[in-house]
């Protein structure tokens, strides 16, 4: 099957003079590869190869989800092991699908994108070398810029990644000639069969997008990133058109069109003067080092249980992202959610524990600074017998559950940390630092040495971290290569509309919504960390207006004058931030939007 246009030449809007042309080559590079998968199947590096068939992506995704090796290995060293026995089109399959992952992102060099690919290569019969197009579509340009700088996610999702390619080779395989056809030429349709391929996976899915129709979609692996653009420069199509995925990036195709009619040349939104409105602060968690050593892979355990509505009705959050925050956890068995206070993270924590674990299977310990490992695992403690003191060795919460765990292989208990931050994370987790990127090594332990331990596969941890108290940027490489790290921000999706579906839910007014956005609104930039969650708001108290004022003054005024110390006056955060400076503000707003559009002042043209 061919195509009159290729994909990556398909311009719906007439964006292309707006398009970076770097953007256009690397997806032009891309096409070496997705021209085969789309139509005749063969292999680019071995056109006698048939690779992309149904049989070929299943015998993949099989073998990545089914044949778990030691967590020790690096991800190429558990893909030669796990992978190794599989036939010579299925080796192609995976290395050409990872040169598509490998084509944007700029956390690995040209060269070591390369050699990785080269590397996979070993595995077939003959070890034919990458083809010169796929060296030079490599090499011509190191990715994209920014849009992929810092999302370390995309590095740390290797495996769900691969895993979601090859369900979508089965979709793609499955469909009708014509259909194949007509979603080809048709962005839409190919949007839409994406965003069925399940579990859903949105940095593959994005680029994936945006390497077959760069005239289109955004170079970027982020959903969040999308919407924070579209939500951002909507003014420029007089507001958004809906909150879906195709929503959105039709929007931005719009908001692209419309920009480019007064700004001449090729741009993207992360350049200054676009940035700078959409993303008042880099929500990445810090930059990711390049060619970084893999971070700890997936790891075998318990199938933990979905997102339930009973669930997402309890957090007022949706079942998609639960699901998300419930495969993470199943597949790396810890993950950190950080944000301001009052985001919920503590609260999500403990109802997401206790759904997938049961209330008997979950322990909650808070660290502080004080606190060590003699506290957290095990350490010596005084005992009184007969008037004499000595000490025994006493297990602490993470040694407790951990030999529940031992003894329950059957079911997944789960220990929440919260406040992980607060505390000295490598003195307090000691030797069993290494344990948590390595659950399949044992290890002598500091007052037990004769003792070879390790943590059961079948135990989960969650930290929690409060950005107020220390910024994500700040923490060490050691803690971010052991722990995937899950947002949950007042300004984004879904805490921004957790408060809205809690009002509607008991019947309130959508008042303290509004006054919550417009707090948060007027704390952009690197004071992004400092805005207020919606926690404060849901309390009973707060449905009274007697009530409201109450925690306005004493919870959040004060918790902005601790936080903005030293930048703002303790007058100037009330006069700033109080509840009637913030209802003056939005009465204002609502006033503007009631003038005529005669009242407006017309721009020149």
């Amino acid at each position: 099957m061919t195509t009159s246009t290729p994909p990556y030449l398909i311009d719906p809007a007439s964006v292309r003079a707006s398009v970076r042309p770097e953007h256009l080559e690397i997806a032009q590079g891309a096409y070496i590869v997705l021209e085969h998968l789309f139509g005749d199947r063969k292999s680019a590096i071995d056109p006698a190869q048939e690779i992309w068939t149904a049989d070929n992506a299943e015998r993949l995704r099989h073998a990545i989800g089914g044949n778990p090796t030691d967590g020790s290995l690096s991800l190429k060293q558990k893909y030669h092991g796990q992978l190794t026995t599989l036939p010579d089109p299925v080796h192609l399959l995976f290395a050409e699908m990872s040169f598509l992952r490998h084509l944007p992102t700029t956390q690995m060099k040209p060269q070591t994108k390369i050699d990785d690919l080269n590397a996979d290569l070993t595995r077939i019969a003959g070890h034919p070398p990458l083809p010169d197009a796929m060296n030079d579509a490599l090499l011509r340009h190191p990715g994209v810029p920014d849009a992929f700088d810092g999302r370390m996610e995309y590095l740390t999702f290797f495996w769900e990644h691969m895993a979601w390619l090859a369900q979508f080779v089965i979709r793609w395989a499955g469909l009708p000639d014509a259909q194949r056809q007509a979603t080809l030429g048709d962005p839409w349709a190919f949007l839409d069969l994406t965003a069925d391929v399940t579990p859903d996976q949105p940095g593959i899915r994005n680029v994936l997008l945006f390497l077959t129709f760069p005239l289109v979609f955004e170079p970027t692996s982020s959903d969040a990133a999308k919407r924070r653009i579209r939500d951002g420069l909507a003014d420029s199509i007089d507001g958004v058109t809906g909150d879906d995925l195709k929503a959105v990036n039709r929007d931005i195709l719009a908001i692209r069109a419309a920009t480019m009619r007064h700004t001449p040349g090729p741009f993207t939104w992360w350049e200054p003067r676009w940035r700078e409105i959409w993303d008042t602060a880099d929500t990445t968690p810090g930059p990711a080092p390049t060619d970084p050593d893999p971070v700890a892979p997936s790891l075998p355990g318990l199938a933990l249980p979905r997102a339930t509505a009973e669930l997402a009705t309890t957090v007022y959050l949706p079942t998609t992202w639960l699901d998300e925050y419930i495969g993470l956890l199943e597949s790396r068995h810890q993950l950190i959610v950080y944000g301001p206070p009052g985001t919920g993270k503590t609260f999500v924590a403990r109802r997401v524990a206790r759904h997938v674990a049961g209330d008997e299977r979950v322990a909650v310990v808070q660290f502080h600074p004080s606190y060590a490992y003699e506290d957290f695992f095990e350490g010596l403690r005084p005992v009184t017998t007969g008037g004499n003191v000595s000490y025994r060795l006493a297990p602490g919460p993470l040694r407790r559950i951990a030999a529940a765990a031992i003894e329950d292989p059957d079911h997944p208990h789960v220990l929440i940390i919260d406040e992980i931050n607060r505390a000295d994370v490598a003195r307090v987790f000691g030797e069993l630092y290494y344990l948590l990127e390595y659950r399949d090594d044992q290890i002598a332990l500091q007052y037990s040495p004769e003792e070879p331990f390790s943590l059961p596969k079948n135990l989960y941890l969650i930290g929690t971290m409060n950005t107020a108290d220390r910024s994500i940027a700040m923490v060490d490489a050691a803690i971010r290569r052991r722990f995937p790290f899950m947002e949950m921000h007042p300004s984004e999706e879904p805490v921004a509309g957790v408060l809205g579906t809690y009002l509607a839910a008991v019947g309130g007014t959508a008042e303290r919504s509004e006054l919550l956005a417009e707090l948060n609104s007027q704390l952009p930039g690197k004071l992004r960390e400092f805005q207020i969650g919606p926690s404060y708001l849901m309390r009973p108290e707060a449905a009274t207006e007697a009530g409201l004022s109450r925690v306005w003054r004493y919870d959040i005024l004060p918790l902005l004058e601790e936080q903005l110390y030293g930048t703002h006056a303790r007058d100037q955060v009330h006069a700033n931030f109080g509840l009637d400076a913030i209802r003056k503000v939005l009465a204002a707003k609502r006033q503007q939007r009631l003038q005529p559009e005669s009242a407006l002042v017309q721009p020149e043209t």
